[in-house]
């Protein structure tokens, strides 16, 4: 990771290429995958009425936009630019289409990045919980004290879990690790649902299992946790 620096020149050759960066370095590799400088396929929407955010549509949590019975999904709506998200606005603008009452919620929102570790997230991270004035508490649980991470030879990483102080609600859910994506759907659920941190501790898991380090990072909050 080359933080705050520009990529300056890509030249390609015999080796490979190469990518001169803005701090004096440069970096050989096979390929390069250019990733920058997207932008909404949205040129002539505004011609025909349709109201615009900017380079986005605007919808209602329908996703139903201000031209009656035309709907717009996915990235150029202006939420989380996710596949799974887009997936789901097509189904609850599909319903909404056909006179049901589906709205859209990003309260609970699933992020995984797929690098190595992987590295997941569903609701708000710590700088975000603070900035709402809730007092949190937050219960963190290693990898290494995980037996079915130790047994995938992948003791890297943790599980952190962040929770509304005065009531135990979950606010966040973070991860990084090996298997973390798989984890999302348990921490999806319980964010999505309104649990507590005491949800978590009381509900059984199986063992080994990775998602024990949920269970576990929220047992650490009441400081009950009994494997660190």
């Amino acid at each position: 990771l080359h933080l705050k620096t520009e990529v300056k020149s890509v030249k390609s050759g015999g080796n490979g290429v190469r990518s001169e960066l803005s701090d004096g370095s440069a970096i050989q590799t096979d390929k390069v995958l250019v990733s920058v400088g997207r932008q909404m396929n949205v040129e002539h929407f505004s011609e025909v009425g349709m109201k615009m955010r900017g380079q986005f549509v605007e919808v209602n949590d329908g996703m139903e936009s201000n031209l009656p019975g035309v709907y717009a999904i996915g990235d150029i709506t202006g939420g989380p630019q996710l596949a799974h998200v887009a997936s789901f606005q097509g189904m609850i603008a599909a319903e909404a289409a056909n006179g049901g009452s589906a709205k859209m919620d990003y309260s609970a929102i699933p992020i995984a990045i797929f690098t190595l570790p992987e590295i997941a997230r569903v609701g708000l991270t710590e700088e975000e919980a603070m900035k709402t004035g809730k007092e949190i508490t937050i219960g963190k649980f290693p990898f290494m004290a995980l037996g079915k991470a130790l047994s995938l030879r992948q003791k890297d990483g943790f599980v952190k879990v962040i929770a509304e102080k005065s009531s135990g609600k979950l606010l966040g859910i973070h991860m990084i690790g090996g298997h973390s994506s798989e984890l999302l759907g348990e921490a999806t659920l319980a964010i999505r649902m309104g649990f507590k941190a005491e949800d978590l501790v009381r509900t059984i898991h199986a063992h080994p299992t990775l998602p024990e380090g949920i269970q576990e990072a929220a047992e650490n909050i009441y400081g009950r946790g009994i494997h660190t």
